[in-house]
């Protein structure tokens, strides 16, 4: 009988690490009964049909490009008298020097998508089927459209999905490895127990931490501390995909803006708070026992200088808002989707105060934060933090905390999950606040002095949640109120100026 000839170039994705699936051609052809599983050496294997006992002796040949194998099999030695199986082998080897060559073409493709400066240049079409599909969903979902993108406007050759795409694909190059850590309780039981405002704190510790008293290291319960690390840290829910927390860097110069726009702030004083001793501002759209939303009273005291702290970091609260855009797009829609409201931004409605007797034309309600609606600006901060959730932020979005400054101590305690979080500068960290409960532990100053321990925390009330649910007729008089009348009697007032 005739030996059979292997005229098979079999292909193998995903890596050397998968096992290898290939069949051979010869009279019965059947699978490969040994699978090899790495490329640092030859896999001698064997076919199985009608001859008894091995009819085909193979050798492999590997070549890793970009991930993708491609493996060539033939016959050692060549069988007497096979010329045709001689040029069958022939065509086979030209056929494998032809696939190795494109392949090296579409690896070389594939890294020619990004250039000098780490931006993703290839568009939509560059992307895998994966992201093509990730990229759809996000545009359906209208997690981003044109509104996010100014370079629409100048470059007609883009389209949306090239911009999403290349977005997309440089945030995952940036967070191309996380560390996961799981969380010993779900999501579910953290929800159910947030009404409780201290947590699981004994009464003793308790009683230390609302009295103002220090609580040393030894009398805290034992936490697993989490170290910082260059890498994205994500914290998830016991056996689900929940996020609980997300600590990550942040640029440098976003840092570096915030340390001298806030140093330029109009001076405080110093006062003892239920969350230690510091000097403390909101800037912040409320709508606290209101029916309609207005800025807050530090927000209008600083007036000019809060503006100008307030845009010179836009950059920060946006690069922020785009982390949990891709993160959590759940929690970024649910934070964003406030159609009332955003209309009446959109529209240039302007602070009335809470009663509506506080009239500022020159004050237009914005959400100070980005996504967020309001921020609190905490400066030399000492101490400990008395542990507590924020009933008031909303349940359904995070809270973000961005510390700067030269501090010892300040890890971030994460009662329910048991982790204590480092958090130094140039570290943000996203969690839920609304049913997490959390405090800052002895921070103390640096012995180098400075600035001490300031941080700027974000959060949005869901009181404005509501006040946007609960629009109608009600809601559409405060929101002509809020813009200064009617249409017709906003172009009266016009003309009268005139």
């Amino acid at each position: 009988m005739e030996a059979p000839v292997a005229t098979s170039i079999l292909s193998l994705r995903h890596g050397v690490s998968y096992a290898l699936k290939g069949y051979c051609h010869c009279d019965t052809a059947g699978p490969l009964p040994k699978e090899g599983q790495g490329v640092s050496y030859a896999l001698k294997g064997y076919c199985h049909c009608d001859t008894a006992g091995p009819c085909l002796r193979l050798d492999r040949r590997i070549l890793c490009l970009k991930g993708r194998l491609r493996v060539l099999f033939y016959l050692t030695p060549p069988p007497p008298d096979m010329s045709a199986a001689s040029t069958t082998a022939a065509s086979t080897t030209a056929a494998a020097t032809t696939a190795v060559s494109s392949t090296s073409t579409s690896g070389s493709a594939a890294s020619s998508m990004w250039n000098s400066e780490g931006k993703w240049i290839g568009g939509i079409g560059g992307c895998t089927r994966r992201v093509k599909m990730r990229v759809a969903e996000m545009i359906r979902t209208r997690l981003f459209t044109a509104d996010d993108f100014i370079e629409l406007h100048g470059d007609s050759s883009m389209t949306l999905a090239d911009l999403v795409a290349g977005r997309y694909m440089e945030w995952r190059q940036s967070h191309d490895k996380s560390v996961t850590q799981s969380s010993p309780v779900t999501v579910r039981h953290l929800k159910a127990q947030r009404k409780d405002a201290h947590g699981p704190l004994t009464e003793c510790l308790k009683k230390k931490f609302l009295a103002g008293e220090k609580v040393e290291e030894g009398e805290l319960p034992k936490f697993e501390v989490v170290k910082s690390c260059p890498q994205p840290l994500i914290i998830k829910d016991k056996g689900s995909s929940n996020i609980l927390a997300i600590r990550l860097r942040i640029p440098a110069n976003l840092v570096q803006v915030l340390k001298e726009t806030t140093n330029k702030l109009p001076k405080h004083r110093a006062k003892n708070h239920q969350r230690g001793e510091y000097t403390v501002r909101h800037y912040a759209l409320w709508a606290d026992y209101s029916k309609h939303p207005y800025m807050s009273k530090d927000y209008l005291h600083d007036n000019e200088a809060g503006k100008g702290w307030v845009e010179a970091n836009h950059a920060l609260f946006q690069h922020l808002a785009n982390e949990l855009r891709f993160w959590d797009s759940n929690a970024y829609k649910a934070m964003f989707n406030l159609p009332w409201l955003n209309k009446l931004i959109e529209k240039g409605g302007y602070h009335v105060g809470q009663k509506g007797n506080t009239t500022r034309t020159d004050i237009p309600l914005q959400k100070v934060g980005g996504l967020w609606a309001g921020l609190a600006i905490y400066q030399d901060q000492r101490g400990s933090g008395t542990p507590h959730k924020d009933q008031e932020d909303t349940g359904e979005g995070y809270n973000c905390i961005v510390p700067f400054g030269n501090w010892h101590g300040g890890d971030l305690l994460l009662w329910e999950i048991n982790k204590r979080i480092e958090v130094e500068e140039g570290y943000a960290v996203f969690f839920r606040g609304n049913y997490l409960t959390h405090n800052v532990f002895n921070i103390t100053a640096s012995q180098d002095g400075g600035s001490g321990r300031n941080v700027v925390d974000l959060f949005s009330h869901i009181n404005l949640k509501r006040v946007d649910q609960a629009r109608g007729r009600h809601g559409r008089k405060e929101v002509t109120r809020a813009l200064g009348g009617t249409k017709r009697k906003r172009q009266s007032d016009e003309q009268n100026d005139k």
